[in-house]
């Protein structure tokens, strides 16, 4: 399963298509999702400096041999690279935000990723809130932009409801509360199982809650590590072993599926104070 930030930079990468020739700079597996695109090029994601040196050398010689009109760079780890290069080579800026793009508690990334991504020219956000934080980190409001996800609706007529879903996973005609993301300590799952879910299996002792995602390969949240574990932990400590599956990652019809057999959604993010 793709995580929510790889499927917003590809539907990017794929709109952009639809207008200009692009080139694309990303991990090792990128090429498998751009149709067999020729103005590929990519790095092993770990270990991290690996990456950003290896992209900032490949957009430089991009940048010689195509001179391109602009620079897009996804996520605030992928402006460094991209700010570098540009600012080399006279060639703008434009980056992607998330919110925890600009509020990582991690000092080396506030001290050089954040001022990176404040000297891109024009910057891209997911939400007003993001919006809100890129104007207290200094970005010009006039230049930021909103730019909401969306996502496309399967298409149902290929699927039984999430029947065989249930089947699978042994729930029977349990009600399912279903969390699907990264396991990250922004996502609150962890308070969620703690506080929230012992006093609905108070009141609906058949619910299940169904976890699809895993822990991030890389992340600058240092706090987000062991959060699998973590859950795991408290799920037997709290006697809800049998109210939590955890899935992992999961392919997209399987994912379709999940949200068909599912009755709510849960997506507790917490808000960390900037």
């Amino acid at each position: 399963m793709q995580g929510g930030m790889e499927r917003l930079n590809l539907h990017i990468y794929q709109g952009l298509c639809t207008q200009y020739e692009v080139l694309l700079i990303g991990p090792s597996g990128a090429k498998a999702f751009v149709d067999g695109s020729k103005h590929v090029q990519t790095n092993p994601p770990l270990p991290v400096w690996r990456f950003l040196m290896g992209s900032f050398w490949q957009t430089c010689r991009l940048i010689q041999q195509r001179r391109p009109a602009f620079i897009f760079a996804g996520s605030g780890v992928a402006a460094l690279p991209a700010v570098l290069a540009g600012g080399l080579f006279g060639v703008p800026i434009l980056t992607y935000l998330h919110g925890l793009d600009i509020i990582a508690p991690n000092f080396l990334y506030q001290k050089i990723f954040l001022p990176a991504i404040c000297r891109s020219q024009g910057w891209l956000v997911n939400s007003r809130n993001t919006r809100r934080l890129a104007i207290n980190a200094g970005m010009p409001a006039e230049k930021i932009e909103i730019l909401n996800p969306g996502t496309d609706l399967p298409d149902c007529s290929d699927f039984d409801g999430g029947k065989g879903f249930r089947e699978r996973i042994k729930a029977g005609t349990r009600p399912i509360l279903l969390s699907v993301g990264r396991l990250t300590r922004r996502k609150g799952l962890v308070e969620f199982i703690k506080y929230a879910l012992p006093q609905i299996v108070l009141s609906k002792p058949d619910i299940l809650l169904v976890v699809i995602g895993s822990e991030p390969v890389q992340s600058v949240a240092r706090h987000s590590k062991g959060i699998s574990k973590s859950l795991v932990t408290i799920s037997e400590q709290l006697g809800l072993k049998e109210n939590i599956i955890f899935l992992g990652n999961v392919d997209d019809r399987t994912l379709s599926e999940a949200f068909l057999a599912s009755q709510l959604h849960v997506f507790p993010v917490i808000d960390f104070p900037r």
